[in-house]
């Protein structure tokens, strides 16, 4: 399956306002589980992963995260992406005490072995890629991320 595949229109999220990544999480988990995706049990099993095993990551010029739980919370694979309105604080995936300003999150619900390492793959060439970063990061509309990240 190609990386276009896994996102969908109702799991993308423009100028996403949150108080902290805990809000986030609830905000993301409870839409992907109305859209059927997930189970009743992924939000809080993706913030105790996140508690024990971080997934802030910093780029060159911006940070972004990858939160993510066990395959036996999803039901239907998917990447929901967030552009938060103002960068929230995850913690380091390299370094658990330090502390990033997050612009941007992709949080993966995968099932299936293969996927795992497949999209983590062809995320982090696109992390690594400023010059789409930088279109992600400062997208000015949802339709706007939306173009950019399906046409990836």
């Amino acid at each position: 399956m190609q990386l276009k595949e896994y996102f969908k229109k109702e799991l993308v999220f423009y100028d996403l306002s949150v108080a902290d990544k805990g809000e986030f999480f609830t905000i993301l988990s409870q839409k992907a589980c109305s859209l059927g995706k997930v189970t009743d049990e992924f939000e809080v099993n993706v913030k105790k992963r996140e508690d024990n095993f971080p997934t802030g990551i910093q780029l060159e010029d911006f940070a972004v995260a990858i939160p993510h739980t066990d395959a036996e919370y999803v039901k239907e694979e998917f990447i929901a992406v967030a552009v938060f309105k103002e960068p929230v604080k995850f913690s380091s995936m390299e370094d658990a005490s330090a502390i990033l300003d997050v612009r941007a999150a992709f949080m993966l619900g995968l099932n299936q072995p293969h996927s795992q390492l497949e999209v983590l793959t062809e995320l982090m060439g696109i992390f690594q890629n400023k010059e789409t970063m930088a279109k992600i990061i400062n997208s000015s509309s949802k339709e706007e991320l939306e173009n950019i990240i399906f046409n990836i």
